[in-house]
C-alpha cells in the first residue's frame, strides 16, 4: 500500500502523512515504511546543525499506522488518544529507512491499542504502547 492508497484510508496530508507504505496488514498486526529524507518539516528547528526525528513523530507515525489498520475494521477520525511507556533507545536520522510495527493489544468499538516499535537496521530504536480512538 503507497501513500496514495493510504490518503484513501486516513485523513493526515502532507506534511503530517509521514508513513510512506504499508507491506503487510493482517487481523492482528501491520508493518509499514518511511525513508527519512532530510527535507522534513520538522528538521528547520530539531536541529539545524544536527538533524534528528523528534520523539513525537516517531509516535505519530506509529500512530498513523495504527490508523491504517483501523480504517481496515471501521470508519471514524483516528485520534492519538493515549501514549504510554514510550522509549527512545536511538536517534533516527535522515538517510535512515524506518521499520514500524504494530501489534494489536485490544480492539473494541472506538479503541484500538497496541504495542508498537519503530526500528532501523533490524535495531530497535523506539517503541510505545498507543491508543487510537475513533470518532
Amino acid at each position: 500500500m503507497d501513500r496514495n492508497e493510504i490518503m484513501k484510508l486516513i485523513p493526515h496530508r502532507v506534511d503530517m502523512l509521514i508513513l510512506d507504505e504499508v507491506i503487510n496488514l493482517d487481523d492482528n498486526s501491520a508493518v509499514g515504511k518511511y525513508k527519512v529524507t532530510g527535507k522534513e518539516f520538522f528538521f528547520n528547528g530539531h536541529y539545524p546543525n544536527k538533524p534528528i526525528v523528534p520523539g513525537s513523530i516517531l509516535c505519530e507515525i506509529m500512530a498513523q499506522l495504527i490508523a491504517v489498520f483501523a480504517s481496515q475494521r471501521r470508519q471514524g477520525l483516528p485520534l492519538l488518544a493515549e501514549i504510554n511507556n514510550a522509549k527512545f533507545k536511538k536517534m533516527a536520522v535522515p538517510g535512515n529507512i524506518l521499520l514500524i510495527r504494530m501489534d494489536l493489544i485490544k480492539d473494541s468499538i472506538r479503541i484500538i491499542t497496541a504495542n508498537c516499535s519503530v526500528s532501523v537496521d533490524n535495531s530497535l530504536i523506539a517503541s510505545a504502547k498507543l491508543t487510537v480512538a475513533l470518532l
